[in-house]
Protein backbone atom coordinates (compact mmCIF):
# COMPACT_ATOMS: atom_id res chain seq x y z
CA UNK A 1 0.00 0.00 0.00
CA UNK A 2 2.93 2.31 0.70
CA UNK A 3 4.35 3.95 -2.38
CA UNK A 4 1.03 3.97 -4.17
CA UNK A 5 0.23 7.56 -3.30
CA UNK A 6 1.98 8.74 -6.46
CA UNK A 7 -1.03 7.40 -8.35
CA UNK A 8 -3.60 9.27 -6.24
CA UNK A 9 -6.13 11.57 -7.90
CA UNK A 10 -9.33 13.24 -6.80
CA UNK A 11 -12.38 11.82 -8.60
CA UNK A 12 -16.06 12.68 -8.84
CA UNK A 13 -18.93 10.53 -7.58
CA UNK A 14 -19.67 9.57 -11.16
CA UNK A 15 -16.09 8.44 -11.73
CA UNK A 16 -16.18 6.46 -8.48
CA UNK A 17 -19.41 4.74 -9.52
CA UNK A 18 -17.90 3.86 -12.88
CA UNK A 19 -14.74 2.44 -11.28
CA UNK A 20 -16.82 0.33 -8.90
CA UNK A 21 -19.20 -0.97 -11.57
CA UNK A 22 -16.76 -1.48 -14.43
CA UNK A 23 -13.43 -2.25 -12.77
CA UNK A 24 -14.44 -3.75 -9.42
CA UNK A 25 -12.85 -0.90 -7.46
CA UNK A 26 -12.55 -1.35 -3.71
CA UNK A 27 -13.90 1.41 -1.45
CA UNK A 28 -11.99 2.19 1.75
CA UNK A 29 -13.85 4.34 4.29
CA UNK A 30 -11.50 6.23 6.63
CA UNK A 31 -14.17 7.48 9.02
CA UNK A 32 -14.32 6.43 12.66
CA UNK A 33 -16.20 3.17 13.17
CA UNK A 34 -19.09 4.88 14.99
CA UNK A 35 -19.72 7.04 11.93
CA UNK A 36 -19.47 4.06 9.56
CA UNK A 37 -22.10 2.20 11.60
CA UNK A 38 -24.51 5.09 10.96
CA UNK A 39 -24.19 4.60 7.20
CA UNK A 40 -21.63 3.72 4.58
CA UNK A 41 -21.11 2.66 0.98
CA UNK A 42 -22.17 -0.97 0.62
CA UNK A 43 -19.18 -3.29 0.66
CA UNK A 44 -16.72 -0.60 1.79
CA UNK A 45 -13.79 -1.65 3.96
CA UNK A 46 -13.37 0.46 7.09
CA UNK A 47 -9.74 1.27 7.84
CA UNK A 48 -8.59 4.04 10.13
CA UNK A 49 -5.79 6.36 8.98
CA UNK A 50 -3.57 4.98 11.76
CA UNK A 51 -4.03 1.46 10.42
CA UNK A 52 -2.89 2.56 6.98
CA UNK A 53 0.13 4.42 8.40
CA UNK A 54 1.04 1.25 10.33
CA UNK A 55 0.64 -0.72 7.08
CA UNK A 56 -2.10 -2.81 8.71
CA UNK A 57 -3.99 -3.27 5.44
CA UNK A 58 -4.24 -7.05 5.20
CA UNK A 59 -7.92 -6.72 4.33
CA UNK A 60 -6.91 -5.14 1.02
CA UNK A 61 -4.37 -7.81 0.02
CA UNK A 62 -7.00 -9.87 -1.80
CA UNK A 63 -7.83 -6.84 -3.95
CA UNK A 64 -4.36 -6.20 -5.39
CA UNK A 65 -4.54 -4.89 -8.91
CA UNK A 66 -7.95 -3.27 -8.46
CA UNK A 67 -8.48 0.48 -8.14
CA UNK A 68 -8.88 1.68 -4.55
CA UNK A 69 -11.27 4.51 -3.77
CA UNK A 70 -10.64 6.21 -0.44
CA UNK A 71 -13.52 8.12 1.17
CA UNK A 72 -13.93 10.02 4.42
CA UNK A 73 -16.28 12.40 6.16
CA UNK A 74 -14.85 15.73 5.06
CA UNK A 75 -12.47 14.69 2.32
CA UNK A 76 -9.50 15.94 4.30
CA UNK A 77 -8.84 12.48 5.79
CA UNK A 78 -8.42 11.08 2.29
CA UNK A 79 -5.67 13.40 1.15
Amino acid sequence: FKGLTSKVKVITRGEATSLINKEGAVVVDLRQRDNVRKGHIAGAANLLPGEIKANNVGELEKHKGKPIIVVGGSGMQCQ
